[in-house]
């Protein structure tokens, strides 16, 4: 906590200093929540890790700090989040999302960047917003943007993407991992190069991205009609992760349409479609494969209408439905389940907000579920401030 004091401490003083060109945004919202009892869940409990349930308008308890310092052809950015309030500083919460200094020539037709990169040039644009940076924690390394025409940027970086591709401690795994390697079976973690590139104009954009180790995104949105947005977006993972000597493939699809009449009406939906292809594991100098193909698709409507300054009503829904097992991860067969979350808004401010909220939740009941850790009915208050 003294750590976090200082960082705040030095960060209010540089901006209010000598360094004025620093930026310094982002917002702190908590929560409370009462799960009900619904039979599955052994008791009802009272949790305040939660700020507003559902998916489109909600969330978790989340501190986030954007630094943006931007001088004469160079500058700074990064971002500090924490997502648990019981863990500040540990590096397993992934607290520094970016961190990366950045030097711009020929009047910011070239940009090279170096840190743990965020990309701001090539990314989806969409709900879940892919690029290289926002699908790994671990993007360390530099990277190379030109804009050679308006509308057009063009990267190619080297990041260590996956540097926990090979975890092997014991001699016969690296001697497995050796023979899938030869067999071609599985790729080295010193593939760092990947290439994205985006272009845009005022009808349209189209974005695409590919690593070495695998791992791809593409994007392509229409932006022709005012207060319509219209996005799709997607990504293929076929990296190869060293936990249990396993590879997840898996390919993830999400489509985005949103409009907004005027400014007191939004009217919108989210389609996520999950393809899993296979799970392998290298073990005694061969292979084994697991049969864990299947889907998980999701369609989340979403409505919000301001009656006046101070309050806005919103709902949601969410429509899940899986052909899946699972094991290993959940222990159970993946169930379909069924959302309705309104939420009340009360605006103090255009930056300060209360929200009460409930989620209605209701389950496929006819497969045999794991009698814990399932989806239920809730409700809770959360309050937001953005700076």
């Amino acid at each position: 906590m003294k750590k976090f004091a200082c960082v705040a401490a030095v960060a209010a003083l540089l901006s209010a200093s000598a360094f004025a060109e620093l930026k310094v945004s982002g917002f702190i919202r908590g929560g409370i929540n009462g799960d009900c009892e619904d039979g599955y869940v052994n008791d009802p409990s009272v949790k305040g890790n939660a700020w507003v349930g559902g998916y489109y308008f909600g969330g978790n308890q989340r501190l986030r700090l954007n630094f943006d310092y931007e001088a004469e052809n160079g500058g700074i950015s990064a971002r500090f989040q924490n997502d648990d309030f019981s863990n500040w500083f540990e590096e397993s919460n992934k607290k520094v999302k970016w961190a990366m200094g950045y030097a711009k020539f020929f009047d910011g037709k070239i940009i090279a960047e170096g840190g743990k990169l965020h990309d701001a040039y090539t990314s989806t644009g969409g709900d879940l917003d892919y690029s290289f940076s926002a699908t790994a924690e671990t993007a360390y390394g530099v990277r190379l943007v030109v804009n050679p025409i308006e509308g057009l940027y063009v990267t190619a970086s080297a990041t260590n993407l996956n540097p926990d591709t090979y975890d092997y401690s014991e001699v016969d795994q690296a001697n497995s991992a050796k023979k899938a390697r030869r067999q071609g079976k599985i790729k080295p973690n010193h593939t760092l190069g990947a290439v994205s590139a985006k272009y845009g104009n005022d009808t349209f954009f189209v974005v695409g991205g590919f690593h070495g180790q695998g791992l791809s995104y593409a994007g392509v949105g229409f932006t022709g009609i005012e207060n319509l947005t219209l996005i799709a977006e997607g990504k293929m993972d076929l990296t190869y992760h060293g936990q249990n000597h396993k590879a997840h493939q898996y390919g993830i699809i999400v489509g985005n349409l949103e409009y907004a009449p005027n400014d007191n009406i939004t009217l919108g939906c989210i389609s996520y479609s999950y393809i899993a292809r296979k799970h392998q594991f290298f073990a005694d100098g061969g292979t084994k494969e697991e049969d864990a193909s299947g889907y998980q698709h999701m369609i989340v409507p979403y409505v919000s209408f301001k009656v006046t300054e101070l309050l806005e009503l919103r709902g949601e829904s969410s429509f899940y439905i899986a052909d899946r097992w699972d094991e290993d991860d959940y222990g159970t067969r993946l169930r379909n389940y069924f959302t309705v979350t309104p939420s009340v808004v009360l605006n103090a401010s255009k930056k300060a907000n209360v929200t009460a909220w409930a989620t209605i939740y209701s389950r496929d009941d006819k497969l045999n579920y794991s009698k814990t850790d399932l989806g239920h009915t809730s409700a809770g208050v959360g309050v937001c401030y953005k700076f």
